[in-house]
């Protein structure tokens, strides 16, 4: 984005003037403002730009004066015709905003150009936006990308974040993800919220950069704590499933609310459901609605596809409203026909199961295929194993077993552990705690950490499975030898048990282990 009057915070001081425009400095400096205008509008009447520039930054600060941006912009247009660069830039950006006088970006260009003529980073990083967007100027990708080179050479973290971001795409310049990842790396060790959220991002996933989870959720951390909405909700994700970091809802509940204050749609579609399911906790009376589930069905109502497909699956669930199957397809097919794609799959699942409305492998296979055209991979998964399952046996192809269901089936500890995951989280198969814990159960004992993990907490909340704290300290226990993020978990089972419970389990443990190994 196009930095504005930034440099307006600093009040320039070329010190070859004399000793009566050193006085205005000090009176800045000592915050005697109505000295310093007075000083400052001495010299600028004689015509010196340092002090025209000055004067300009007073009036369009209101310091010692009355904010009055037309009164800055005329200070820094006679500064900017003597050729100074930074009344140049400011000058740009008034003329770019309409600040104190007539919105013209054409003119704001051509000061802007001029002033990142002279070398000014600030000035070509805003000329790079410029470009970019069209704005004052034809758009040109490769004119953007060239003058956010020049800033990004000179250091200037926006212009590295940008300059990496087109590399990226390869928009006005071949993509190249390493040298992308390079100028990221050097606008995050300035603190550039944008580029530590992309770095994070290539080095969670490994692209143009060595994989490295742990430094990558660390970057996002660093995002999120400046406040970047997009960092915020892929750290309240980690946090929320225990991916790469510690497993921690009530964190990551407080990082979702955070990127949903700064408007991220994603954040807010799930705190809604989150909500709407916590406020279910207590089952409701018939006909009756939680709080959160009825702005969900206002939502629903005026036709919002997201809140149509999250309401559908409550009704599934029956969290925050009585369970309702027939409801739950209503909505299902309203969003799915708006074009909804996890409504269009978890449709097409209905009918494949048979479940609310009768089996029909055809109305299954048409809602898939809608779903899987527009990219939801469980979708594409599905059609596979119908186009298998009702192939002709000339035509049938050889089962490969690469489906998710499949492997878990196959033994696959970690697929047993994704499978789970899905009927714990609801998002692509509907909600199923026992059918979650049965899964998580065999990932479990195959010995995947995660699902040792989550197994344990749910022990220990007695969701989907009966409570009981000596199960979940055991898997807790199991888990925490092998990823120590899991040791408060496993403390906080113990402490509900006697230390000579938790010694004999420890020795159940040790055995499990030696079985193991053998």
């Amino acid at each position: 984005m196009r930095i504005l009057v930034v440099i307006l915070a600093v009040l320039i001081h070329v010190p070859v003037f004399g000793a009566s425009l050193d006085e205005g400095f000090a009176a800045i400096k000592r915050k005697d403002f109505t000295t310093a205008e007075k000083i400052f509008r001495d010299f600028s009447e004689k015509g010196d730009m340092d002090a025209q520039y000055n004067l300009g930054v007073m009036y369009n600060k209101g310091y010692g004066v009355s904010r009055d941006g037309a009164e800055a912009a005329k200070w820094f247009r006679k500064a900017a015709e003597q050729g100074y660069a930074p009344a140049q830039f400011n000058l740009g950006n008034a003329l770019g905003d309409g600040d104190g006088v007539p919105k013209d970006p054409k003119e704001a260009f051509a000061w802007m150009l001029k002033a990142a003529e002279q070398g000014m980073a600030l000035a070509q990083h805003n000329l790079a936006e410029m470009y970019a967007h069209g704005d004052g100027v034809d758009q040109n990708d490769e004119e953007a990308v060239k003058w956010w080179r020049k800033a990004a050479e000179q250091g200037d973290s926006l212009a590295q974040t940008g300059l990496g971001s087109r590399l990226v795409v390869g928009k006005g310049v071949e993509a190249n993800l390493r040298e992308a990842a390079d100028w990221f790396r050097k606008a995050a060790a300035q603190g550039n919220a944008d580029a530590l959220y992309f770095l994070g991002s290539m080095t969670l996933k490994g692209e143009g950069i060595q994989a490295d989870v742990k430094e990558g959720a660390s970057l996002m951390r660093k995002a999120a704590e400046q406040g970047h909405g997009k960092a915020q909700f892929v750290y309240a994700l980690m946090r929320l499933k225990g991916e790469f970091v510690p497993l921690d809802e009530a964190d990551g509940l407080q990082w979702l609310e955070k990127s949903a204050a700064q408007g991220n749609e994603e954040a807010k579609k799930l705190l809604a459901e989150l909500k709407a399911e916590a406020s279910s906790a207590a089952p409701v009376p018939d006909g009756e609605m939680s709080d959160d589930a009825k702005k969900l069905l206002e939502l629903a109502n005026q036709g919002d596809p997201n809140a149509q497909g999250i309401l559908a699956s409550l009704y599934i669930r029956g969290h925050g409203v009585p369970r309702n199957i027939p409801e739950a397809v209503r909505w299902f097919r309203t969003a799915a026909e708006a074009g909804e794609p996890k409504s269009q799959f978890m449709l097409a699942m209905l009918y494949y199961e048979g479940n609310g409305v009768p089996k029909d492998i055809e109305q299954s296979l048409a809602w898939a295929r809608k779903s899987a055209e527009q990219g939801f991979d469980k979708a594409k998964e599905l059609c596979e194993a119908i186009e298998a399952e009702t192939a002709k046996p000339a035509e049938k192809p050889k089962k490969t077993g690469t489906t998710l269901r499949d492997k878990a089936n196959g033994g696959d500890a970690t697929s047993q552990m994704k499978l789970g995951l899905e009927y714990y989280e609801g998002k692509t198969l509907p909600q199923d705690y026992e059918q979650a814990a049965e899964w998580f159960r065999k990932a479990a004992e195959n010995g995947n950490v995660e699902a040792q993990a989550r197994l344990g907490v749910m022990y220990a909340q007695g969701k989907g499975i009966s409570k009981d704290m000596e199960s979940a300290y055991y898997w807790l226990n199991l888990c925490s030898d092998n990823d120590q993020k899991y040791a408060s978990l496993r403390d906080k089972a113990a402490a509900a048990l006697t230390p000579e419970k938790c010694r004999e389990i420890k020795a159940r443990c040790d055995t499990w282990r030696n079985d193991k190994a053998k």
